[in-house]
C-alpha cells in the first residue's frame, strides 16, 4: 500500500510547500489574496476559471452524459466554453474596473441592495452544493486509494483542500 501512496503524498506535500511559498513571497493585500493583485491578464485568469469550473461534477457529468446520448454530450461543454469566454470578455473586464471582488457585488451596485443579497443567497447555496461534490469526489478517490472509510476520507481531503487554499488564496 506504501509503495503507491508515496508519491501522492509527495505530490500533495510538493503542493502544500509551493502554496506556502508562494504565499509569503507574493500575499500582502485582499487583492492579493482573491485575485492574484489583479495583475493577470485574459489567458491566465481564463486558464484559473476554467480549472475552478472543471471538477468532479463536471468531468463525471460529461462521462455519464457521452455514454448516454454519445458524442452530441459535447454540446454541453462547447456551450459552457463560450458562456465562459464571453464572461470573460465583458463581465471580469467591468469587476476589475470597478474594483470588485464578486458577482453579487456587481449585482447590488447595478441593481440594487434587495438583489444583492438574492445573489449572495443563490452563491452561497450554489457554492456549498458545488463544493460538497467536490469534497465527496475527493473523499471517493481517498478512499479507494488507501481503503480509509469514505466519511474520514472526504474530511481528510476537505482539511486539505480547505488549508491550501486559506494559505494561498487566488
Amino acid at each position: 500500500m506504501i509503495s503507491y501512496l508515496l508519491p501522492i503524498l509527495l505530490y500533495f506535500a510538493c503542493l502544500i510547500l509551493i502554496g506556502e511559498i508562494s504565499a509569503r513571497k507574493k500575499i500582502k493585500n485582499l487583492d492579493d489574496f482573491l485575485l492574484a493583485g489583479r495583475e493577470h491578464g485574459l489567458f491566465i485568469t481564463s486558464g484559473s476559471l476554467l480549472a475552478t469550473v472543471i471538477g468532479a461534477g463536471s468531468t463525471i457529468g460529461a462521462a455519464g452524459a457521452a455514454y448516454y446520448v454519445g458524442i452530441s454530450a459535447a454540446w454541453y461543454l462547447l456551450s459552457a466554453s463560450i458562456g465562459l469566454l464571453i464572461l470573460a470578455f465583458t463581465l471580469a473586464q467591468a469587476l476589475r474596473e470597478m474594483s470588485l471582488y464578486t458577482i453579487p457585488e456587481f449585482i447590488r451596485k447595478r441593481y440594487g441592495q434587495k438583489a444583492g443579497y438574492l445573489s449572495s443567497f443563490l452563491s452561497i447555496i450554489a457554492l456549498i452544493l458545488f463544493l460538497s461534490a467536490q469534497f465527496y469526489a475527493l473523499g471517493a478517490i481517498f478512499h479507494q486509494l488507501t481503503g480509509i472509510p469514505l466519511k474520514l476520507a472526504t474530511l481528510i481531503g476537505a482539511t486539505l483542500v480547505i488549508f491550501y487554499t486559506l494559505r494561498g488564496g487566488a
